[in-house]
């Protein structure tokens, strides 16, 4: 979530970066990938925003 709200990456790239980059991710875990679909980004920036007021 971080490089998606916070650094502006697309889905795809995050997504990918998680499975190939290195940080041990496992099958195991596809409801992450799953949820990092779904999720309503406009959504997470707004609480985030929101929090830091």
């Amino acid at each position: 979530m971080l490089r998606i709200v916070e650094q502006g990456w697309n889905r795809e790239d995050a997504i990918r970066e998680m499975k190939d980059g290195g940080f041990a991710f496992h099958p195991l875990w596809k409801n992450i990938p799953r949820y990092l679909e779904k999720v309503d980004v406009a959504k997470i920036r707004r609480g985030v925003d929101a929090a830091g007021k």
